[in-house]
């Protein structure tokens, strides 16, 4: 009787098994993009923009991510440095501070600040973007001495600072693919000398792309479902006849 009742549950357990499935699995998609940098300057000379990323044999930016659908946001990663000029320049904006020494005498200083924008823009090679913002702006600035710059680099001390910030803030940017699916780039703001802003990716899935795909179930594990079924209909028949 127990043995009848046992194997009764375990083959009605295999066959909703073999009904519903596993269940979704984790789904991973290769992102294959590049990405440009440019620089306008407003005031001063420009920075050095130098690849973190890393570039392809013909020198342009490029990045590959794998990214599992629904998982939290990569790791940050740094993605380029912007290194100050030597020289400020002819056109950058003199700031003028007044400190006072240990006496308590007004001490009059004039410090240069250069500025301008940087544009970096995304492109993709194995997905086709639908929808949303594919370029992003920043403010660069470099103070060359002084209080620090505020309030993008309050945290880096006087004296020689530099930083961006990044015209979205902390919000991604939210790009849409033809596939169904959603990336969000996050660029991060930064302060030092010699910057390096750092980036990071999620993907998910849009309303309309549906369910990801189940997973397979392997075929052994179909063929001892079915046995274990067939076990507990000829212990039913042999409890009929007895």
């Amino acid at each position: 009787m127990t043995m009848t009742v046992g194997l009764r549950a375990l083959s009605a357990a295999a066959a909703a098994f073999l009904l519903t499935g596993t269940g979704a699995y984790a789904t991973t998609v290769e992102i294959d993009g590049s990405y440009t940098l440019s620089y306008v300057s407003s005031a001063g000379n420009a920075p050095k923009l130098t690849d973190k990323l890393g570039k392809n044999k013909n020198g342009l930016r490029v990045f590959t991510e794998d990214l599992v659908v629904g998982d939290p946001a990569t790791t940050a990663v740094n993605f380029f440095t912007a290194g100050p000029s030597a020289a400020c320049g002819n056109t950058c904006v003199l700031d003028l501070e007044v400190t006072h020494n240990s006496r308590g005498k007004e001490i009059d200083s004039t410090y240069k600040t250069a500025s301008g924008i940087i544009t970096v823009a995304f492109a993709f090679s194995n997905v086709t973007v639908l929808s949303g913002d594919t370029s992003e702006t920043g403010l660069y600035q470099a103070k060359y001495g002084g209080l620090p710059l505020s309030p993008c680099a309050i945290a880096s001390g006087s004296g020689k600072t530099d930083c961006i910030t990044w015209t979205a803030g902390n919000d991604p940017l939210a790009i849409n693919f033809t596939n169904g699916y959603t990336l969000d780039i996050t660029l991060n703001d930064a302060e030092d000398w010699a910057i390096t802003p750092q980036i990071s990716f999620q993907l998910t899935t849009t309303t309309s792309a549906g369910p990801p795909p189940e997973t397979p179930i392997p075929p052994a594990l179909s063929l001892f479902a079915s046995g274990l079924g067939l076990l507990g209909v000829l212990c039913t028949r042999r409890r009929k006849r007895a």
